[in-house]
């Protein structure tokens, strides 16, 4: 198992040949895989970079609706400012109904959550588009705390929203 450093040097290697090399050429396709399959998934696996938006269930206020989000961290893939981590879950804000929450992503530079919550009702099926940013919590005194804006297609208009732990 390759340690922190040495991970760390691969993701510098790796992230130089991007910026330099011919996206067509095999060394730009290589380094984009290594990076890809082995090296930001050993990196935040590892722990070695830390991810602040923690996993697990959140209390969550939309627009005055309450309820739960529960959000898994499952995978890494690079882009040209740094790591974004995949981001899924459950939605259970209206009563009797689990909701999926799809396409998500942290960007842990931005402190960034995008995520889509797909609603599945008797009448029609709809997605609500939700970002949101990580407070800052200079202290460590606060619970974690998310807060953002969504979109809702059947009203046609955004609303706010957050969560906390």
């Amino acid at each position: 198992m390759a340690t922190c450093q040495q991970l760390q040097n691969d993701y510098d290697r790796d992230t130089n040949i991007l910026d330099t090399a011919n996206p067509q050429s095999s060394e730009y396709q290589e380094a984009l895989n290594d990076l890809l399959t082995r090296v930001t998934p050993a990196l935040v696996a590892q722990n070695c970079v830390p991810i602040s938006l923690p996993s697990g269930t959140w209390q969550f206020d939309g627009n005055g609706f309450h309820g739960q989000l529960t959000l898994s961290l499952s995978g890494t893939f690079v882009v040209s400012v740094g790591l974004v981590v995949v981001v899924s879950g459950t939605a259970n804000i209206d009563a009797g109904f689990s909701d999926l929450i799809t396409n998500g992503t942290w960007d842990e530079d931005l402190q960034q959550l995008r995520f889509e919550r797909q609603l599945i009702r008797p009448t029609q099926t709809f997605t609500q588009h939700y970002i949101g940013y990580l407070f800052a919590n200079p202290f460590g005194t606060e619970p974690p705390t998310v807060a953002g804006t969504f979109t809702d297609p059947t009203q046609k208009r955004s609303f706010g929203w957050y969560m906390h732990q």
